[in-house]
């Protein structure tokens, strides 16, 4: 019984662990993208700004 209790806290965790870790992927997939959003928009401002 005890180790079947385990087992549960042990998945439970793995269970967290997980999600977190999607959790900051997607937060990394955002901020890339903001970026790449914003280096755009700077080459498209000095772009036109030497025009």
């Amino acid at each position: 019984m005890k180790q079947r209790c385990k087992a549960a806290s042990q998945e439970g965790k793995h269970q967290l662990k997980s999600e977190e870790e999607g959790t900051e992927r997607r937060n990394q997939v955002r901020i890339r993208k903001e970026m790449r959003e914003k280096n755009e928009g700077l080459l498209f401002t000095t772009a036109a700004g030497l025009r």
